[in-house]
């Protein structure tokens, strides 16, 4: 874009020189006379044409410009903010990585207390089993209680 502007007032320097030397040597010219010729008055006015349309055109070149830049600056603008969300999800991720190796070893040291106490590879199997052997032996002591009372009550009657 800058080439293409530097482009355009070379061209606009150029014509203005161009026209800026025509105007003299009509200037010349009419000061030897009192009048302008048509073909004189006509050279003038093509190039103040050409002068008004290149200007156009350079004011033009220069509004594509600066769009340009506003674009690029918007653009670098959100890249930025694409890149401090990377680096947040980035970061992000190194937690969630670390707290899942955290995780990990947890769940390895609860398992490998499991593995300890139990023979049973299935060790919701075995707690039922020790519950239900719990609860008989809970029953045997009751009854063994009441055998023992029974007895003591046995023992009072006879003596």
């Amino acid at each position: 874009m800058a080439e293409e502007r530097a482009g355009d007032v070379e061209e606009v320097e150029k014509a203005i020189a161009k026209a800026s030397k025509k105007v003299v040597g009509v200037v010349a010219v009419s000061q030897r006379g009192a009048i302008l010729s048509a073909e004189a008055f006509e050279a003038i006015s093509n190039e103040a044409d050409t002068c008004a349309t290149l200007k156009q055109q350079f004011d033009a070149a220069g509004d594509r410009i600066s769009r340009a830049e506003l674009a690029r600056q918007q653009a670098g603008h959100r890249q930025d903010q694409a890149s401090a969300a990377v680096q947040h999800l980035l970061s992000r991720s190194d937690e969630l990585r670390a707290r899942l190796s955290q995780l990990e070893e947890e769940a390895s040291q609860i398992t490998s207390r499991i593995v300890a106490v139990t023979k049973s590879s299935d060790p919701a199997g075995e707690r039922e089993q020790l519950t239900k052997e719990v609860a008989a032996l809970e029953a045997s002591e009751r009854k063994a209680q009441d055998v023992l009372e029974a007895a003591k009550r046995s023992l009072e009657r006879a003596r």
